[in-house]
């Protein structure tokens, strides 16, 4: 009786692990394509983390491992919440709100990846094919739907922003690999470009060089970039570059921008997005300044911004919107200093981390993916709200609590003296490059 017991709580241990899992692993292509069922598996996936913890609790190590990962997001929400809290106005508080739900269960998903220990290699499979299948998604609504900017099933922003950094990760491990993988991951490195590309995402096309100018940093601090690992890059990327400036719509998309700066520039337009968001973000700004501590609230943050603005067609238009599409005047407006400062503290904070155990190879991937991410999500919150949307907010807590439970700590003192992670023991002999 007590074996069959045995044998029944290990078969549902075993399948409360491995749905979870099965679950994160076809969340990036269902985030952009099925939002609802993304919800609902993240959603499982969080409870199931939170069974863990009710069931066995935290270790000491995993305590450790998992402050900074839990933290950063709680004290992000937190500073939210107390924003709406102090403006003294409680309409229309909760949508805002609900929209930051996700970190609340930050802690849930790392704890829940941190025991599964998943290998670095199925990290990066995910990637690869979450790629290919979202340039499928784009390439069919923009030849076959003939959709001017595909957006799989959400909006072209976070679509690109997704797929860029699916296709990035593509290409982490590509100094340690052999031909076969080289083009594996060359061949999903270009499809979440070419995503990027047809998705008309401007400020996307701009963080693609950054992020690829980050890997190669990040190759260099750990001692991984040679001629070959530059040379396939390099075919990779030319190649591409020169396909995406060739392109009809990529040429309007940019002389568009800088006309659109131009008239805002001398005459002050205004009806177009690029003259929209120099309003927004300086009447944002007045707004900021006139409450600088706590903000007007996040629900508030637009309302103030438009506020000090005489023309009624332009406050009409720009009250519309939902942000300031700017992460940073935003948060500034919605949160004061506070509300920045807990900004920076979620994206930089883990950034120095990772950087500052970059060159150790063993955790190329851990450290590489984190930079990537943190890199990424700075970029794209300059010209829209990077942690406004469902699925930008779950797919940083997915992939922040992998890479950043993942990578062990290294004695503070030492990580001091050695700024290349040479405190992390254990390392194994370096690879030579093939």
């Amino acid at each position: 009786m007590s074996s069959a017991t045995a044998m029944d709580g290990g078969l549902l241990s075993t399948t409360l692990s491995s749905l979870p899992l099965l679950g994160i692993a076809v969340l990036p292509v269902c985030l952009l394509v099925l939002p609802d069922a993304a919800e609902v598996i993240y959603t499982l996936v969080s409870l199931t983390g939170l069974f863990y913890l009710l069931r066995q609790g935290v270790s000491a190590n995993e305590y450790r491992r998992l402050f900074l990962v839990s933290l950063l997001p709680l004290l992000f929400f937190s500073v939210a919440a107390l924003s709406v809290l102090v403006s003294g106005d409680y309409n229309a508080w909760f949508r805002p709100l609900k929209k930051l739900a996700e970190l609340l269960t930050t802690p849930f998903i790392a704890l829940l990846l941190l025991r599964a220990n998943i290998a670095p290699r199925y990290f990066l499979l995910t990637a690869k094919l979450s790629a290919l299948l979202i340039f499928a998604v784009a390439l069919y609504q923009f030849s076959v739907l003939h959709i001017p900017r595909p957006g799989g099933a959400i909006s072209p922003l976070p679509f690109a922003h997704v797929a860029l950094l699916l296709g990035c990760f593509s290409l982490i491990n590509l100094p340690l690999e052999n031909t076969r993988q080289k083009l594996f991951s060359l061949a999903s490195f270009s499809a979440g470009y070419l995503s990027v590309v047809v998705s008309q995402s401007r400020i996307e096309w701009v963080n693609a060089f950054i992020l690829i100018a980050t890997l190669l940093m990040v190759w260099f601090r750990s001692g991984l970039l040679g001629k070959r690992t530059l040379l396939s890059v390099t075919i990779a990327i030319l190649p591409l570059t020169l396909l995406s400036v060739s392109v009809p719509f990529v040429q309007q998309r940019v002389i568009s921008a800088y006309d659109h700066y131009q008239g805002f520039r001398d005459h002050e337009s205004w009806n177009d997005s690029v003259g929209q968001r120099f309003i927004m973000w300086r009447h944002g700004l007045a707004a900021a300044a006139q409450k600088p501590v706590f903000g007007w609230g996040i629900h508030r943050s637009q309302q103030a911004a438009v506020a000090g603005i005489r023309d009624p067609d332009i406050k009409q238009t720009l009250g519309e919107h939902h942000n300031l599409h700017n992460e940073y005047v935003n948060s500034l407006a919605a949160k004061g200093i506070v509300g920045l400062a807990s900004l920076l503290a979620l994206l930089l904070v883990p950034l120095s981390v990772f950087l500052a155990r970059s060159g150790n190879r063993e955790l190329l991937v851990f450290n590489a993916g984190g930079i990537l991410l943190c890199v990424s999500y700075v970029v794209s919150g300059m010209t829209f709200q990077a942690f406004g949307d469902d699925t930008m907010n779950i797919f940083f807590v997915i992939v922040l609590a992998y890479t950043l439970t993942s990578t062990p700590a290294c004695p503070a003192g030492k990580q001091r003296m050695h700024r290349r992670a040479d405190c992390c023991r254990h390392r194994r002999p370096a690879p030579s490059e093939p």
